[in-house]
């Protein structure tokens, strides 16, 4: 009845509406200063006075691309410029007011801007008017309207107006669903600078979402979404690298992913360098640092965190063996969708180990264990049913 420690597997599961993109210099004199994703040269640009710099820094500050998730900040930034006449910075701004990022909302606001923006030929602007005619996000919701300032932006090779069309079509929503169509849009609006669409298109690789699987081609992606300052992408390249799928195996240069995103803040990564450090792979083992990762992320509502600290308290990793809380752990990550700990919390019940034996519990949470794919479940529950035949016989 044995079973193993859990290593996520970054998933994009979800597609998300963002408001951004730098179609253009903020004036004809001014080159490019910086890029997403190197928000220190960016900063550096913008207190010199370069505006699309002050822009683009806005946008790695509200979407954590090389920097700390700042929206407020971001949020400044946009109005800025937006006040010093760039119009790219007022269609930023429009796009933050009607979806309220930075703590502040006013839709009506945002929808002028969206359309002042737009009129005046910046493509930040119909990006953010076509998404709040999509959404309805300052009115009711007009589809058709919303799919056609979108589908202009992008032939203009405006690559948040390529994500944001490529969602729309992914998910049906104001187009017909198309799949490969959306993952051609992901495509250009990763080739168009925009390092999530990188991500995304990463995950529809690798699922084989729109085409054949490629883990190839995903883990291009991923490296390139992470090298735009995207960590969920960093966390992406380091799991192709830790099991050598599309790529060479390379477990330091996934441990030092994992490192670089879980310092970001990504829990799952995290959760990932736990593991490599509890097994000595690819960096040197220390049953402390794994403890304190877990502990952490336990902490911070992962349950997948929960499961890896119970099972450093079962197995007495780096502390003494404390079946007791090894239980508490499972049940608590059992409890949040942690399927593997669910199969580990029936094991325990079915032998009384730190809690009272309770055949019949086991018998449940092994079901659901199971029927949630975890295999060893289904083997543990087959095992658990013949030998209650077994007792039920010989009485």
């Amino acid at each position: 009845m044995s079973f193993r420690q859990h290593i996520v597997l970054f998933s994009m599961a979800s597609i998300w509406i963002l408001l951004w993109q730098d179609s253009a210099p903020a004036s004809a004199q001014e080159s490019s200063i910086c890029q997403l994703g190197q928000a220190e040269t960016c900063a550096k640009a913008c207190d010199g006075g370069k505006l699309k710099s002050c822009n683009l820094l806005g946008n790695c500050l509200k979407y954590s691309l090389g920097a700390t998730k700042d929206a407020s900040a971001a949020l400044a930034l946009f109005q800025k410029t937006c006040d010093a006449g760039d119009m790219d910075g007022c269609g930023y701004l429009a796009g933050s007011l009607m979806t309220g990022a930075g703590d502040v909302i006013d839709p009506n606001r945002g929808f002028k801007l969206a359309e002042k923006a737009c009129a005046a030929g910046a493509l930040p602007g119909c990006n953010a008017l076509g998404a709040a005619y999509l959404y309805g996000l300052a009115g009711p919701s007009q589809p058709e309207k919303g799919i056609g300032l979108l589908e202009q932006a992008c032939k203009q090779n405006d690559p948040m107006a390529c994500n944001n069309l490529a969602a729309a079509v992914f998910g049906g929503n104001g187009v017909k669903a198309d799949a490969p169509r959306a993952l051609r849009l992901y495509q250009q609006s990763c080739q168009g600078g925009f390092p999530p669409a990188c991500g995304i298109l990463a995950v529809m690789w690798r699922d084989g979402q729109g085409a054949r699987k490629n883990h190839a081609q995903a883990y291009a992606a991923f490296a390139k979404a992470c090298a735009g300052g995207s960590l969920e992408g960093c966390l992406g390249q380091g799991f192709y690298l830790l099991h050598g799928q599309g790529t060479r195996k390379k477990p330091k240069q996934a441990a030092s992913l994992f490192q670089k995103a879980c310092t970001g803040g990504v829990l799952s990564a995290c959760d990932n360098l736990g593991v490599l450090m509890q097994k000595g792979r690819g960096v040197k083992r220390d049953l402390q640092g794994a403890y304190a990762l877990f502990q952490r992320t336990c902490q911070d509502s992962s349950a997948t965190g929960c499961f890896n600290l119970g099972f450093l308290h079962q197995k007495g990793l780096g502390r003494p063996v404390d079946l007791a809380q090894a239980y508490k752990l499972f049940e608590q990550a059992c409890q949040s969708g942690e399927l593997k700990a669910c199969n580990a919390q029936a094991a325990m019940l079915q032998n009384g180990q730190g809690t009272e034996a309770d055949p019949l519990r086991a018998e449940n949470l092994y079901q659901t264990a199971c029927t949630g794919g975890i295999r060893v479940a289904c083997k543990n529950l087959k095992k658990l049913r013949k030998l209650k035949a077994k007792v039920m016989k010989l009485k």
